[in-house]
């Protein structure tokens, strides 16, 4: 066995949450964490069902996910292990103890790690694990050394040794095994050893010999090793004497003028401008010294000289502009902007803007009633910026186009008058409606106030030849003019007219009137294609129209006509929904000689309710102990169907069908689950055994124990890519003391095994459940049909 540290965490122990196979390599338990607060660390050894002599394993666990809480193995070899009941075939239902405990496991791998250093008598050391190499030639970081390799290795190092000493006129060697190492002192160097102590020592300088010298601390600063001026300087006044020329860093000078500016001059001593006053600068010419000069002022601007400043301002001599209303200002450019006026409506004593003299002429204003008195031409007065016609005056022609009055307002009632006065006058007339502003009535109308007989008169010429006139007689046409109808002129003497005999015209004295009585008979059915005269809306046209027309006018919602015949149609009748309790249909009621009666839905279910069943506001219900339809459905790729709220006080039995196939090739077990308030019931009291009777090639059957878990195992691992169908009976699942199951489950696996296991079992507890949940256990999903029935409770 490999050498390996295994983990050992005191008082462990969970329970499995969820099945695990006999090939499974991973085991989701309930709790990863040591009663002393420690996270498991991989890897470690479990017990699984340790209390248990035919179904108890040993496992190793080789990681672990602490988020899900799933340990799993490497290999199916860390299954199985000594101690185990079975080599293999064990599998573990959910809520299986799982505990750590010594094991045998342990000490094997704590001896593994053992055997690794010492030999198993104690005696000696495992020699794998040191190096015996005089020379160390392997120059390995994992293996000791013996005694022996050490004390040689030493001794041949030691002998080899010597010093090499390089220095800036040649180099030497010393054998530390028997050459010593004689240090000597030069010019400025003094050497002397005692004891084990070897000094070095410079000697103080001279005038005749190198060695160590210090400096004054007065001028001087030294600094590791280095000598440098202080930044005061040296002290001119006690160290030199005289003046100091420009070309040894003097001035050349002996005294400057205070407060003046030094001007250099090449090699020669440097010389003092006199003190500046305010506003004076040193002002250069590019050749030679600069001269003291004063800055001028300029146009619009003014210099103040003061003491260490000089105030320059500018005089601002232009005007700032900003656009004001009407106005938009775009860099140095004015517009004007009418959009920025504000809405006013123009009245008399107004005024606009415009250009007098024309498209360059001068910008100037008017007033509104002069522009109104402006455009009032002839016919037209102007009176308060309000334009008029001018009654006084007269049109004395119109030149291209036509005159043309509109007044857009209800009850307008437009006229044109023309004569010498309105008692002298033709008027013609549009007349409107009060509230609309169509022309219902055109009048002509004359007035005269003389008396002379057919004074006002109208006459009408064409090319200046009279056609007819109006006058107090009425109509005049001239002569040789006809009045005419559609191009046929009227007689202008009588004719005598007759009604024929039986064609429908009647006459009485000289007016013609339809006599429906006077026509003969059709003498035969009417049929599709016969005419009817009609009056083409009340006091319209007289047409005539087909029977066929009247058919389909008549034909309304639920009736159809074909070829003037009218038939009932449904399908011309508006769609609602039913309303059973207080709708009503048509029927032939055979007791009233076949005549068409209305019944109400309600009495028809009444009539129809025989035995087993029963009605109720147009509603059948079955009675007795048949089933009764509650809710279903079909799914598809689905792991599981979830239905909350279909048990309830109406039935007290149920009866689930389902058919439909597998969609995954993994084989998983077949589950139920009760609910109750939407949610899945974890309790584990779910006792249940059931049998399986299946064949492979010939037959056979087997049983399976009773256990107790949240849910009742319908079907092994036999749920895979194949066909398979459930019946379950829920008895009493609103109870709130056992709620009872009973299953078959039929299917086909591995196209070769068949089988149909048959399951009774019990929840036992108070819970009043309402719903269900049929499900595979891991990743297998399902498509097909389902069906719930109620049994009746009587």
């Amino acid at each position: 066995m490999a050498a390996q540290e295994t983990k050992l965490f005191n008082a462990y122990e969970s329970t499995l949450t969820a099945t695990a196979g006999a090939s499974d390599l991973t085991f989701t338990v309930n709790s990863v964490t040591a009663p002393t607060s420690v996270t498991l660390a991989v890897p470690f050894y479990l017990v699984i069902n340790p209390d248990s002599s035919t179904n108890r394993e040993v496992v190793e666990i080789t990681s672990i996910n602490t988020g899900t809480k799933t340990l799993t193995c490497s290999a199916i070899g860390k299954r199985y292990l000594a101690g185990s009941a079975a080599a293999s075939g064990l599998s573990h239902a959910s809520g299986s103890t799982v505990r750590m405990s010594p094991v045998q496991q342990h000490i094997e791998d704590l001896n593994d790690r053992v055997d690794t250093i010492i030999n198993e008598a104690g005696t000696a050391v495992n020699t794998s694990l040191f190096l015996d190499e005089d020379d160390m030639s392997t120059d390995s970081a994992t293996k000791g050394v013996t005694q022996q390799s050490v004390k040689a290795y030493v001794d041949a190092q030691v002998t080899a040794q010597d010093l090499d000493l390089i220095s800036d006129s040649g180099t030497i060697d010393i054998d530390l095994d028997s050459e010593s190492l004689t240090v000597s002192g030069g010019e400025g160097i003094d050497t002397s050893a005692t004891g084990t102590t070897l000094t070095i020592a410079g000697e103080d300088a001279s005038t005749s010999n190198k060695g160590v010298a210090s400096f004054s601390s007065d001028n001087f600063a030294v600094s590791s090793g280095a000598v440098t001026i202080k930044d005061s300087g040296v002290d001119l006044t006690a160290e030199v004497t005289g003046t100091l020329p420009v070309g040894n860093g003097g001035t050349g000078a002996t005294t400057l003028t205070d407060g003046g500016v030094l001007l250099g001059s090449g090699a020669s001593a440097v010389t003092a401008t006199a003190v500046l006053t305010n506003g004076q600068l040193l002002i250069g010419d590019g050749t030679g010294d600069p001269t003291v000069g004063s800055l001028t002022e300029g146009s619009n601007v003014t210099i103040t000289p003061g003491a260490g400043s000089i105030t320059i301002a500018s005089t601002d001599t232009n005007t700032t502009y900003t656009a004001g209303t009407l106005l938009d200002l775009a860099t140095t450019t004015f517009n004007v902007d009418l959009q920025e006026a504000a809405e006013a409506a123009i009245v008399d004593g107004d005024y606009v803007m415009f250009l007098d003299g024309g498209a360059t002429g001068t910008a100037a204003k008017e007033n509104i009633a002069d522009i109104a008195t402006l455009f009032a031409g002839t016919g037209l007065t102007a009176s308060s910026s309000v334009i008029g016609v001018d009654t006084s005056q007269n049109i004395t022609a119109l030149t291209g186009g036509d005159l043309t009055i509109y007044e857009d307002a209800n009850n307008a009632d437009v006229s044109v008058k023309m004569g010498t006065s309105a008692a002298e006058s033709l008027t013609i007339e549009v007349l409107n409606g009060t509230s609309d502003k169509t022309a219902e009535q055109i009048n002509f109308t004359t007035a005269t106030a003389s008396t002379t007989a057919n004074h006002g008169k109208m006459v009408f010429a064409v090319d200046e030849v009279t056609v007819a006139t109006i006058d107090d007689d009425g109509i005049d046409l001239a002569a040789s003019k006809n009045f005419s109808i559609d191009g046929s002129n009227l007689p202008t003497s009588d004719t005598t007219y007759t009604a024929a005999s039986n064609g429908g015209i009647g006459l009485s004295g000289t007016a013609f009137s339809l006599d429906i009585d006077g026509m003969t008979d059709i003498g035969a059915a009417i049929v599709s294609g016969d005419l009817l005269p009609i009056d083409d809306g009340a006091g319209g046209a007289n047409r005539k129209t087909t029977v066929d027309r009247l058919a389909t006018l008549f034909a309304g919602d639920g009736l159809a006509d074909s070829s003037a015949v009218i038939g009932l149609d449904l399908n011309e009748l508006t769609a609602a929904a039913v309303n059973v309790a207080n709708d009503s249909i048509a029927i032939i009621d055979a007791d009233a000689s076949n005549g068409t009666r209305k019944e109400s839905i309600a009495d028809l279910a009444t009539a129809m309710a025989g035995t087993g069943l029963s009605a109720s506001s147009g509603q059948l219900t079955a009675s007795g102990s048949g089933l009764t339809y509650v809710t279903g459905g079909t799914v598809s790729d689905v792991t599981g169907i979830d239905v909350d709220s279909c048990f309830t006080s109406t039935y007290r039995n149920y009866v689930l069908y389902f058919d439909g196939v597998g969609e995954d090739s993994g084989a998983e077990q077949l589950r139920l689950q009760m609910n109750a308030s939407s949610s899945h019931d974890t309790t584990a009291n779910s006792d249940y055994a059931g049998t399986i009777s299946y064949f492979v090639s010939s037959a056979g059957h087997g049983a399976q124990a009773a256990v107790d878990v949240a849910y009742f195992e319908l079907i092994g691992n036999w749920i895979k890519d194949s066909h398979f169908s459930v019946v379950i009976d829920f008895l009493a699942p609103q109870a709130t003391d056992q709620t009872q199951i009973y299953s078959k489950v039929a299917t086909h696996y591995l196209d070769a095994e068949q089988g149909t296991q048959y399951l009774g079992g019990v929840k036992d507890e108070t819970t009043a459940f309402d719903g269900f949940y049929l499900y595979c256990d891991d990743t297998q999903t399902m498509t097909g049909t389902w069906k719930l029935y109620g049994y009746a409770n009587s």
